[in-house]
């Protein structure tokens, strides 16, 4: 994680770390191993930090780590999910062009 990104982006928003942990369902020390660099989000917990700073998950992370971290989640996942996801997509997508 680029140093401090997660606390810079917090502290823009004038956010307490108790808030954005509570968003996005772990505890404060959790959260704080992640502003102090010293554990990495999961992909899941990566996504909804994304979603709560109003900012892509690429930009909260960029290094290749995320990207590894993206090709195991797909990997991981089952035909079923994949196509939600796929149809997820294009339904946003649709949306976004219809605007």
């Amino acid at each position: 994680m680029e140093d401090n990104l997660i606390k810079k982006r917090r502290l823009e928003l004038g956010m307490k770390q108790a808030q954005v942990a509570e968003l996005i369902g772990i505890d404060v020390r959790s959260y704080r191993r992640y502003e102090n660099g010293d554990i990495s989000p999961t992909l899941e917990n990566l996504i909804k930090l994304a979603t709560a700073f109003s900012i892509s998950p690429t930009e909260l992370q960029q290094s290749d780590n995320t990207l590894l971290l993206i090709k195991q989640y797909i990997a991981s996942l089952s035909t079923e999910e994949l196509q939600e996801i796929q149809k997820y997509v294009d339904n946003q997508l649709n949306n976004r062009s219809n605007a």
